[in-house]
């Protein structure tokens, strides 16, 4: 079509939309590129751009928020962008402002039927005797399971006709050519896949009767989706649903508009205490770098263009589908209702068992087969080391490796040594958010004399130059790291910090305060520095005469100790100026205090 931009979330949908004569069709990140790249955007002014898919913008977010927020942010250069989805409905999208919604009934030849069963143990023994009793049946078999180890577990001891389609199979040739024929032929009676091919897969196989088997909760969008995938089916397509036996209650429903203007509510907080004239330049660079990951927790986002904190109502949108997804797990009778509203007839659930022999043999399989999936991912990652010393990079389009390799070449550009590319790379082997996590963070770092790293570090220096934390420092030093952030970032606000989704998991209510939950300490220390692995200690004399009363008045001998790492998130070398005496003073003084209320409650106890 003339003046049409299409853009796809996946390079296969892609490819077969090409195969079937598409013109100007690319993915998500291309047509950013390509928007980007265009110096007069004047262009786009008379072009449409079709966005396939469209439910992906609030369905995928918590994985590509970055993607699709860029996406989005080209709507504007557009003269009209339409929204496809066969699983949308206007109020699920808020980020986008909608002028005309139509609802296109395609009506199927075939019927749709679902059967649910209900396991209480054994469950994945249950789901695959349950595929292998209708191995003979002649109808053609799609699988979803969101393990790619199960998935390619169950698909080897299926037999030579199973095919494993995932995001580490799209090179492989088999896929290839089931994208590029859209059939299964002779060749392959089932496919086993995870939720990466619940779009751009398409199987035009003339079938009278396919069955689609789903093991473990799936929200009804995606099972529509997913039973799709077969184009050409005559008379019916049975879906076999199997989960395990929860808890049923009824979800009240999201309030979206009241969710917003809380959100709103605290933008407003923000906005207000960050443009105050006491804030100088350095101060809002300091605060927006050291609470990037509180901002995304609470709904919102930096405008550079307003210099303020505004609403992200497209992770709004995300949280509503969230609630949407919980609410089909707890009510089946919600569930039941939503999935009559794909045209499903909805059978009465079935309790199910599976054989406790083939389910230590699956449990035993599984867990050999993520080993050697491991083991291939961490070969594939530290190759990148040696990739950048000789220019060959040997996995380019796995998209792990792609994201590593893209990431270093940023990093360089912003200070990252050469040297420094293998810790880089060893550190993505140990752990796969250490770049997000980690990298960024140490080099977005804007210092400022009073954040909470400084803090964190006045402390150990002063009290325990040894560098181990027992387990009373890892309380002052958590509690130190949620009063700044309670008073700096949520403004003393102690209801919005426990709403907020950094947040909320970590700390909790008790004698009078917010504190950090049992066990959490360390996951809060180290958003800020890096400590070692947990040792076991015995009392000493060396031990702290504070320390040393509390574990008496424990009745304890031994205890555990936490090793300080690295005084930053990486260990990469980064200079700070050193902090001030009046620093030292304040730091000391609230260490101390919490320190000395810790003693009192426990000793109260």
């Amino acid at each position: 079509m003339p003046n049409v931009d299409i853009t796809v979330p996946f390079i296969a949908i892609k490819q077969s939309e090409i195969d079937k004569g598409a013109n100007n069709i690319d993915t998500w990140q291309a047509r950013v590129i390509k928007v980007n790249s265009t110096f007069d955007k004047s262009y786009f002014s008379t072009r449409t751009l079709v966005v396939d898919e469209a439910h992906g913008l609030y369905m995928d977010y918590n994985y590509k928020a970055s993607a699709i927020r860029d996406l989005i942010s080209v709507f504007k250069y557009y003269h009209s962008v339409i929204l496809m989805s066969g699983t949308f409905e206007p109020e699920y999208i808020t980020c986008i402002n909608l002028d005309r919604f139509y609802n296109v009934y395609k009506p199927q030849q075939a019927m749709k039927v679902l059967d649910t069963y209900i396991y209480d143990k054994n469950g994945l023994a249950a789901f695959e005797t349950f595929i292998h009793a209708r191995k003979d049946n002649g109808r053609k078999k799609l699988v979803l399971i969101n393990d790619k180890a199960i998935c390619n577990q169950l698909s080897k001891r299926y037999g030579d006709d199973a095919l494993v389609v995932n995001a580490d199979e799209k090179a492989n040739d088999d896929v290839l050519e089931l994208y590029r024929t859209r059939r299964m032929g002779n060749q392959w009676s089932v496919i086993f896949g995870t939720n990466s091919i619940r779009e751009g897969l398409s199987i035009e196989d003339v079938q009278d009767e396919v069955d689609v088997f789903i093991f473990g909760h799936t929200d009804p969008d995606v099972i529509e989706q997913f039973s799709n995938r077969f184009r050409n089916v005559g008379y019916v397509k049975h879906v076999h649903y199997f989960i395990p036996n929860t808890e049923v209650r009824e979800l009240g429903d999201f309030d979206i508009i009241g969710y917003t203007a809380s959100a709103q509510r605290f933008a407003d907080v923000i906005n207000t205490f960050y443009k105050s004239e006491d804030n100088t330049e350095q101060y809002r660079e300091y605060f927006r770098s050291a609470y990037h990951e509180e901002v995304k927790g609470s709904h919102l986002k930096y405008d550079k263009e307003s210099d303020s904190f505004i609403v992200n109502l497209i992770s709004i949108d995300a949280e509503y589908y969230s609630h949407r997804e919980k609410q089909a797990v707890l009510d089946p009778v919600l569930f039941a209702e939503r999935m009559m509203s794909y045209d499903f007839s909805v059978n009465p659930r079935k309790l199910v068992s599976g054989d406790s022999v083939v389910a230590e043999v699956l449990k035993e399989g599984k867990r050999a087969m993520k080993e050697q999936q491991q083991v291939e991912r961490n070969d594939r990652i530290k190759s990148i080391t040696e990739s950048f010393r000789t220019g060959k990079f040997e996995y380019a389009g796995d998209e792990e490796y792609d994201y590593v390799v893209d990431s270093i070449n940023t990093l360089l550009k912003k200070g990252l040594k050469r040297e420094q590319i293998e810790l880089v790379v060893n550190g993505m082997v140990e752990d796969k958010e250490f770049i997000r996590k980690r990298v960024w963070p140490d080099f977005n770092y804007v210092d400022h004399h009073a954040n909470i790293r400084n803090q964190i570090l006045r402390y150990i220096a002063t009290d325990y130059p040894d560098d181990t934390l027992t387990v009373l420092d890892m309380a002052v030093l958590s509690g130190i790291a949620i009063k700044t952030t309670l008073t700096e970032f949520f403004q003393g606000d102690e209801t919005e910090m426990r709403k907020n989704k950094e947040w909320r998991k970590v700390i909790e209510w008790r004698g009078g305060q917010l504190v950090a939950k049992d066990g959490c300490e360390a996951r809060i220390i180290n958003r800020y520095i890096t400590l070692g692995k947990r040792k076991e200690q015995r009392i000493s004399k060396e031990t702290n005469a504070v320390f040393r009363a509390y574990l008496d008045w424990k009745g304890m001998d031994r205890y555990q100790v936490y090793p300080v790492k690295y005084t930053n998130l990486t260990g990469f070398e980064i200079e700070q100026p050193a902090p001030s005496e009046s620093f030292n003073a304040s730091t000391d003084k609230t260490a101390n205090a919490i320190r000395e209320r810790l003693l009192s409650l426990s000793m109260a106890a």
